[in-house]
């Protein structure tokens, strides 16, 4: 999801204060902790509930800091660019 597209369908919805609701969104992307997002979203909440139900159904477990798992998503990592590329000039 981009962000930047969810504040701007926000504004395009009739929540108008951009200024307002773009930190406010971008709060929320930014928290590193439960605790941290809670909050985030508590305030996002106390400031307008239908600008909070719409931010909600963006899905924000696909776009905020707090749900990314940390390290390696795979258990083998290659570059073959940089395999094809040795086996290129280990020939010559």
């Amino acid at each position: 999801m981009c962000v930047k597209h969810i504040v701007e369908n926000l504004k395009n919805n009739g929540h108008s204060n951009k200024d307002l609701i773009k930190p406010m969104v971008w709060n929320l992307v930014w928290s590193y902790t439960e605790v941290e997002y809670e909050e985030n979203r508590r305030k996002l909440q106390l400031y307008s509930t239908s600008l909070h139900d719409v931010v909600m159904k963006e899905n924000p477990k696909s776009w905020c800091l707090t749900f990314y798992k940390l390290g390696s998503c795979f258990e083998d990592v290659d570059n073959n660019a940089t395999e094809s590329y040795n086996s290129t000039i280990t020939k010559a």
